[in-house]
Parts: structure tokens; sequence; C-alpha cells
């Protein structure tokens, strides 16, 4: 970290000396190296300012997106009891276990997963031509 950190002002006071040098005729070498070294802290501020908004900016923007995602599995079921509806955030992977105000039981909510094959119907048409085109077996005596 201080090694780190030496090596930078190395760099900055090295790029402050050159624009000493290079000024150095109209305002004075010392002016220079001052406004050159003043300028690149000015500048890198701004631009670790720019970087670290522009991160929360990011940060917010999925931070919003598993809310949205949160709240795509709010799901609405009544109560065994009957005398209260949940409006509850269920969570596939976890225990969704809610206690009821109005009877004070816990309720539990199952999620059953059933997979189901997805098939194209049958074109008709197409099926009675595959079936004509099989000829019957002729019976043997």
């Amino acid at each position: 970290m201080i090694k780190d950190l030496l090596f930078k002002l190395t760099i900055t006071s090295l790029v402050s000396g050159v624009i000493g040098v290079c000024l150095h005729p109209f305002i004075g070498f010392w002016s220079a190296f001052g406004l050159g070294f003043a300028f690149q802290i000015i500048s890198n501020s701004l631009y670790n300012n720019f970087v670290a908004s522009k991160l929360a900016n990011e940060s917010d923007r999925i931070l919003n997106e598993r809310v949205d995602m949160l709240t795509r599995n709010d799901v609405s079921f009544p109560c065994p009891c009957g005398n209260n509806t949940f409006d509850e955030i269920i969570i596939l992977q976890g225990d969704n276990v809610f206690t009821c105000p109005k009877c004070d039981q816990d309720v539990r909510l199952s999620i059953t997963l059933t997979p189901t094959v997805v098939t194209t119907p049958l074109d008709n048409e197409k099926h009675l031509q595959r079936l004509s085109q099989i000829k019957p077996e002729e019976e043997s005596q």
C-alpha cells in the first residue's frame, strides 16, 4: 500500500516536473510544478468520482432488477381457516412458512414443480396419407 502510494506520487511529481520545465519561461518552474500537481490530483479525484457514480448507478440497476424479480414471485393464497388471505413473496428454493394473524397458526406453502412435455398436435391429413400408403398384409389361409 505504501509502495503504491509512493509510486503514484513519483509519477505525479515527474509529470509535474515536465509541466514545470515546459512552462517555466511563462510562470516559473515552481508555479507550473504546483499547478501541474494540483491539476493531476483534481482530475484524478473527478475521474474517481465519475467511476464511483457509474458503479453506484449500475449497482442500483442490478438491485432494482432483483427486487423486480422477487415481486414476480408475489402470490396470493387463502389460509386454511378461511378468515385470511396471504399476499406474500415466495421463494422457490426456500421454506415458505407464514403465520396467520386471524387463527395464529403457521401455514406452510408447498410448491410442487411438475415437468410436462410440450407436444404439437397431429396433422390428421398427413397421418391418414401415411396410413393409406401402408399396404395391408394379405391374409394367409
